[in-house]
Formats: structure tokens, C-alpha cells, sequence
């Protein structure tokens, strides 16, 4: 079983023009997309780009892959095609978020030089959980209880909800500050000012090499990113060691 992994919702609020692929102008479409996973269409983001370049660019056919699956995943994404193609960006957001930062030539493969953005892979499993990985959490009801002055009870229950914890206990710093980041975007740094500063859902994989299987969080307590270190005087290198813990809600 590999470690766990965080998809974070990426949010397209209008049909958004990716860049010139090839001859071909590639878009994609509004909506709610993870990574990974669908999200409120029928494709997740790298299963819609592949569709966007296999319906526009004409024969042949298109692959769009990100390395995340294992222990020693570096998570770049491979754009791929049965022919070579240059790409010519258009939203620097989209480049970015694919780890790429300049036009490339034609090429069949183009492996971006960078981590994705919106995943996060940590070296470390999760510590404090509140249940397991196969549950929803800990269980918090909207309840309160009353007693008559004849003993009598009388409790009111609006809903329930799940809670779990998202903690980290031996984070490496090349996995928590965009400052020690052995590569752009790996960092919990990154993944926190995209997606959880913002609100935004976050997909856990117990798992990371098993996309299907997840849990859809969102965090109660992601106004603040305060790492602390395990050992107060060593902070600065990429192998120092760092703790921080969310309170995550299910959602859907």
C-alpha cells in the first residue's frame, strides 16, 4: 500500500482556453474538476483535457497523465500524443497548475518540469485519526438535552456530521515550506494557499496508487498554516521535520 495523497478542487468558473496545441485551439470547459476524480461533470480535469485534445486535434491519440501513484512519485504531469505537437499556453493558470512554465516544441511527450499543482503527497501518514480509513470519522450530532423537574428527558437532534483530523507529526520541510520545496508546488505550502486558504474541497487517498477509493473533505480550521517544528533549532533544511493538524469535515 503507498502512502496517502490530496486532490484539491480546481474551480473553472468559465470555459477557459488552454494554449494552441499543435494547430488545434484546445478549451476547457467551466465546472468543478479534481485531478483525479470527477467532480461535478463527468471527467476529471486530466480525463477532460485528453478528451478536449482527442475531439479538436483529429487523428490520432492523446494522453494526459500525472506520476503520483507511488512512494517515489515526483508528481509532474506527461502530456502525450501519437504524433509530435508543440503547445503554445494560453492560461498561465492552467500551465502552471500542470507544473509547466514555457511554451514547449513539438514533441510527441512533454513531461512538465514541475510538481502539479492542487496534489499534495506527503512522506508521512496521517497521525490523530478519529476513526478508520474506511469510515467517515467521528460522529458529532446538532443535540441538546433537557431534563423536566420531574426527571423527564427531552432531547432535540438536528443532524449529524463527520469529523476527522487531517495531522502530519513528521512532515519533511521539502514537504511543508515553499522555501525548502525540493521542487515547485510540492510543498503543503503550495497545496494550502491554493485550495485550503480558499475553502476549497479536498479529496483524501488512503491510498495514493487507488484513485477510485476517497473521502471528500473540507477543512473547518484552514485560516492559518502554522507548521511547527519537531526540533525548535532545525527549521531550515529540506529534511527538517514539521507537525500540523486540520479538523476536516465530510462533505459532498
Amino acid at each position: 500500500m503507498a502512502l496517502m495523497k490530496l486532490e484539491g478542487e480546481i474551480v473553472l468558473a468559465s470555459s477557459t482556453t488552454v494554449g494552441t496545441f499543435g494547430a488545434s485551439t484546445i478549451v476547457m470547459p467551466a465546472g468543478r474538476y479534481f485531478l483525479n476524480t470527477v467532480g461535478n461533470g463527468s471527467n476529471s480535469f486530466c480525463d477532460e483535457l485528453e478528451a478536449q485534445m482527442e475531439s479538436t486535434m483529429g487523428a490520432g491519440s492523446s494522453s494526459v497523465t500525472i506520476d503520483d501513484n507511488s512512494d517515489t512519485s515526483f508528481g509532474v504531469s506527461t502530456i502525450s500524443r501519437s504524433s509530435a505537437f508543440a503547445i503554445t499556453w494560453t492560461s498561465t493558470s492552467i500551465r502552471d497548475l500542470l507544473g509547466f512554465f514555457n511554451n514547449r516544441s513539438a514533441n510527441a511527450t512533454h513531461v512538465s518540469s514541475f510538481h502539479v499543482k492542487y496534489l499534495f503527497m506527503p512522506n508521512c501518514g496521517r497521525s490523530g485519526v478519529m476513526g478508520p480509513e474506511t469510515s467517515d470519522g467521528a460522529i458529532e450530532s446538532d443535540y441538546t438535552l433537557s431534563l423536566g423537574t420531574d426527571g423527564t428527558a427531552y432531547a432535540l437532534s438536528y443532524s449529524k456530521r463527520y469529523k476527522d483530523s487531517l495531522e502530519f507529526r513528521m512532515l519533511k520541510g521539502s514537504k511543508t515550506w515553499s522555501a525548502t520545496a525540493n521542487l515547485r508546488y510540492e510543498a503543503l505550502q503550495y497545496f494550502y494557499e491554493d485550495v485550503i486558504s480558499l475553502g476549497l474541497r479536498v479529496r483524501f487517498h488512503a491510498d495514493r496508487n487507488v484513485d477510485s477509493t476517497y473521502r471528500t473533505w473540507v477543512v473547518e480550521d484552514g485560516g492559518l498554516f502554522a507548521p511547527t517544528p519537531v526540533i525548535d533549532n532545525w527549521t531550515d533544511s529540506t529534511e527538517s521535520l514539521w507537525a500540523i493538524r486540520y479538523i476536516v469535515r465530510k462533505t459532498t
